[in-house]
């Protein structure tokens, strides 16, 4: 490597050529040459990255090495990315400064991308010696995963009905769906640029599905119109006072995964127990088996039709029971559902569309009653990716309660 910017001139002792001053920080260094792998392997199929994550924000990192391909001495290489498509690790490592020795041993380093690749290998790292602006002795192509066109897309074909059905001998009223689907998803992305590998081990993993959260719910069962049944011996003309109406509550108002323990993160995935739909996990479309994910969700409540209440007197001692008749049923749920791609081996997902929906439905309601969607929009909501889940909130008691509403005095 000559100096640049060198100048000779006659040494007036000698009358032979040799250079002036150095101009330049590489004079007198032998920069070496280098090699640059990319997932520490040699093949080129698997020089890619994923683009960062906006929300959550997440950076997927790729291994890489370079190593000396020259004799010389242990040297100070720069390496940069002119096309700002890389960043070296997290976002403001524009550049990564390494000791690369004369032995031939690698070196490692990571990159992570900034932003998509319009082609492949449009992202280039150059090995400057010594400085960043110093002379290129070593590049290497990387193409920058990405995805567009995503669809969220939610239709809501369910018309909410009232039932009775025996379970365990028990009479229970039920508010759910006439069809068994109060919303079905339909979630797809296409991978880009075309041409990129999905064999590749940043890419094999990736899969295109549903992640959604409970933003509120209150859901409510009510008992009125009390019969009393007196037990014997207690007098005629006995009074007692009980509530003209029971209220069971369940509120929450914490954002909640709507997932379970084997499918987490996600909403549903194949493979598990209680799987609802064997495409709710797709490749992205232009992988070999890409295409739209798919599955469904079907909220409901359900009551026993009789509530039983202990009847006392004023100093505690029980007179009989009252029976109390199901008069009502309601669900008022609020949902944010996203498509992500999900990564089956790490867990990690990354949201590439949002689309609200809500359920306000009633026994009391007449007519058609079904989900109530909104329109998809870019991700604008941090979704909640670990437990507790929406079972476990539904089961927690603190979740529930249960009051006696007004007063009115029975006599036997």
């Amino acid at each position: 490597m000559s100096c640049r910017g060198a100048t000779t001139s006659p040494d007036q002792n000698s009358g032979d050529n040799t250079p002036n001053d150095e101009p330049c920080a590489t004079c007198g260094h032998n920069c070496p040459s280098v090699e640059i792998e990319i997932n520490n392997t040699s093949t080129t199929d698997d020089d890619l990255v994923v683009v960062k994550c906006e929300r959550p924000t997440r950076r997927s990192r790729v291994q890489c090495r370079i190593k000396s391909t020259s004799a010389g001495s242990n040297h100070t290489i720069v390496l940069t990315n002119p096309d700002g498509r890389l960043r070296f690790a997290g976002a403001a490592d524009t550049t990564r400064i390494l000791t690369v020795p004369d032995d031939g041993n690698w070196v490692a380093f990571e990159i992570s991308g900034e932003t998509g690749s319009a082609a492949m290998n449009d992202a280039v790292i150059e090995a400057h010696c010594l400085a960043a602006d110093g002379p290129v002795v070593g590049s290497k192509t990387v193409t920058v995963v990405h995805f567009d066109q995503p669809k969220m897309d939610i239709a809501s074909p369910g018309n909410y009905v009232v039932g009775t059905e025996v379970r365990s001998g028990t009479a229970v009223t039920t508010l759910s769906v006439a069809s068994g689907r109060a919303v079905t998803y339909e979630m797809s992305a296409r991978i880009r640029p075309s041409g990129v590998d999905c064999s590749a081990p940043q890419i094999s993993d990736l899969r295109v599905g549903l992640l959604q959260n409970l933003m509120s719910t209150t859901r409510t069962k009510g008992w009125d119109s009390p019969t009393v049944t007196w037990n014997s011996g207690v007098p005629a003309g006995t009074t007692a006072n009980i509530p003209s109406r029971i209220v069971s509550t369940l509120s929450v108002s914490t954002q909640i995964n709507d997932s379970e323990t084997n499918a987490s993160p996600v909403y549903d995935r194949p493979g598990i127990a209680s799987m609802l739909d064997p495409n709710s996990l797709r490749k992205p479309i232009g992988c070999t088996g890409g295409g739209t994910a798919t599955t469904f969700d079907t909220p409901s409540r359900s009551a026993t039709t009789n509530f039983v209440l202990d009847v006392t007197s004023g100093a505690g001692a029980v007179l009989g029971r009252a029976n109390y008749t199901l008069s009502l049923i309601t669900m008022n749920d609020s949902f944010i559902s996203w498509s992500v791609i999900f990564n089956t081996t790490t867990n990690d997902v990354c949201t590439l569309r949002e689309r609200p929906w809500s359920l306000n439905v009633s026994t009391a309601a007449t007519g058609t009653q079904r989900a109530t969607v909104g329109a998809a929009t870019a991700p604008a909501t941090t979704a909640v990716t670990t437990a507790p889940f929406i079972n476990d909130a539904a089961r927690d008691p603190a979740n529930t309660t249960t009051t006696g509403n007004g007063s009115i005095t029975v006599t036997k």
